[in-house]
Order: C-alpha cells, then structure tokens, then sequence
C-alpha cells in the first residue's frame, strides 16, 4: 500500500465501480453539498474518503493497520459477481428474477461483498453514532424505573434524574475515538455471516442500462413495502421497538445486529447498470412476499425504486451516460447550480 493509497481509504471497491463506465471509459459523477458534475472520472478516483479507516495514536500519528485489513476484502466478491451478471444473461433474468445457483462458498463471497458496501459507508458510522445516546438515556432511564418502584430512590431524587435525561445537552456520552475501526471488522463478520445462513441470492436483468451505483450502493427493505427502503445504517440502527445500542461491549452489539438481521425482508445492490443482486429472507413472510414483488414489478419501477433509494442516502451518484436515470440527475444538479 503507497503512502496516498494509505490517506485515500476507499469505501466502494474500483471493480464495483468499473463496471458503471461509460463504452469509451470514465464515470459520470454527481456530488453533492455542493453540487458538482464530473465526467471521464477514473474508478478509482471515485469512492474514497481521507482517512476513513485510520487509527489516530496517542503521539498523534495515523495507523493504517485497519485499512489494510479492510483492503483485502476489496476484491471479495469481484468472480462471484462476474458470475451473476452471466448468469442473469444466460438464465433470461430480464422477464422475471431469477435464483442464482452458486455454491456456498462462492455464495459466501458474494454476500461478504455485500456485507462491507452495508457497514463500511459513512452513512453507516454517522446512524451507528447518532443511536448512541438516545437509546444510553432510554437504558438509564428504564433502570431509574426500575429503583423507584424497589424503593431504592426517592421521588424527588427520580424528578430530578429524569429532568436531567429529558433536556437537551444535559447528559453526554464521550465516545472513544478509535471506535469504528474498532467494531467494523467483526460488523462486517457478523452480517455476512448473517446473509449467508438467511438469504436465498436472485438477479434482474434489465435490456435498457437503468442503473446506477452511489454511496450507500445497498438498499435494505424491511418489509415487503418497497417503498420503506432504506440505508444498511438506517435499518439497523432505527428507534424501534428493540433499538440497537451501539455503546454495548462488542458481544452484546454483535448479538443486537445479528436479532434485527433476522427480520429484514430483502435487499438489492446494483452490480453493474444492466443487473440487479438481490437477497431475499426466506425465514420471513415477507422475504417470499419481497421476491414475488419482484417478478411483478416492471422493469424500469424496479430499477426506479433502486436508485432513488440508493441515491438519497449518498454524497454522489455515478453511472453511464445513456442511463436515463443518470442523465436526470446530472440535469437536476445542473439545475442546482453545479459546475
């Protein structure tokens, strides 16, 4: 690894990223905040973020040993979805999904693939650090409850905690700075891991190129609704009923992740503008529901629903020139003023 490859910590892998070129090569690019247009755009200028994956020491100095473990997932994946792509060609997928028949460990590839494009974003890190305090607060407080009701504390003495758990700045929580690239190794072990045991693997075809790829490339549908899509990040860390706490010790956040996995219905990823991976749940009602949605739905809603999913989660957008989806976005950034 080079000293710019060691700053230059890329979040989406160049062989993801090739596969959108336009004939005669280069990326379109869309960024946003604030707008930008970019065209010829070599993959591997695409998709990366300074220091993503540097340890900071305590002398001040920058550890790259995370980013090079990350770095050698880079390449998981890249056969197994030459694979798909020909598989979808092969098996006529443009009518209707179609189940990939691969074997497990192939299949196991495909899915750790999946498995960094869901935790490695930054839109992942922002939902994990943002979850912290509020479900902290909501674990201190039902532990307040529960010493009221033993005795244990007086009423006023409760008024006065919960006051304080109520108002805005009153409790914070310092977070370790090293925190993400603590976890995100045994994050992405623990979702792949995940994928494999729950997930049957299918592909759509598309004969027109409809799709894009973006920041946060995996859509994740927690239902058969498809319309209630949402970022791996958003998914995992929403405030439901049994929110994730991201401040427990490592055993207890990967066994939180791994219970909510268990409910998700579907999810899809764009491997390249004519193709569409997705992985259906099959413990779940809605997993069957997800993949029969799917061989329903046109093609061209389908890869609509996709890219505005995949798109209003992320920083930028990049694709092929012909996709029509991608020639919306570049008129509407222009419209917003970009360059």
């Amino acid at each position: 690894m080079t000293a710019n490859q060691s700053v230059r910590h890329h979040i989406n892998p160049r062989h993801l990223l090739a596969r959108f070129e336009n004939d005669g090569g280069g990326l379109t690019v869309v960024r946003r905040s604030p707008w930008i247009v970019l065209h010829n755009q070599a993959p591997e200028s695409v998709g990366y973020i300074k220091r993503h994956n540097s340890r900071r020491n305590p002398g001040g100095s920058w550890s790259d040993e995370g980013e090079q473990i990350l770095a050698n997932m880079d390449a998981a994946g890249a056969a197994e979805i030459d694979e798909a792509i020909r598989f979808g060609i092969d098996a006529d997928a443009e009518s209707h999904p179609r189940l990939l028949d691969m074997d497990l460990e192939h299949r196991a590839n495909l899915q750790l693939f999946v498995a960094t494009m869901m935790v490695r974003t930054p839109s992942f890190r922002a939902r994990f650090d943002e979850s912290a305090l509020p479900t902290l607060i909501e674990d201190m407080r039902g532990r307040l409850d529960e010493r009221l009701a033993a005795g244990e504390i007086d009423p006023q003495t409760y008024k006065t905690l919960t006051d304080a758990f109520e108002t805005p700045g009153q409790v914070k929580l310092d977070a370790p700075e090293n925190r993400h690239v603590d976890v995100m190794v045994p994050l992405i072990a623990k979702v792949a891991m995940r994928l494999h045991l729950d997930t049957l693997v299918g592909v759509r075809r598309f004969a027109e190129p409809l799709l894009v790829t973006a920041g946060e490339p995996v859509v994740v549908f927690p239902s058969a609704d498809f319309s209630q899509g949402r970022s791996a990040g958003e998914f995992l860390f929403a405030a439901d009923e049994s929110p994730i706490q991201s401040w427990q010790e490592m055993s207890t956040l990967l066994d939180q992740v791994d219970a909510k996995l268990r409910t998700l219905a579907a999810l899809a990823i764009a491997i390249d503008p004519h193709t569409l991976l997705m992985m259906f749940n099959a413990d779940t009602d809605d997993g069957g529901k997800s993949a029969f949605v799917t061989s329903r739905v046109p093609a061209e809603a389908l890869a609509g629903v996709v890219n505005v999913l995949a798109t209003g989660s992320s920083l930028w957008v990049a694709g092929r020139d012909d996709c029509e989806f991608m020639a919306l976005i570049v008129k509407s950034a222009h419209e917003y003023g970009a360059s």
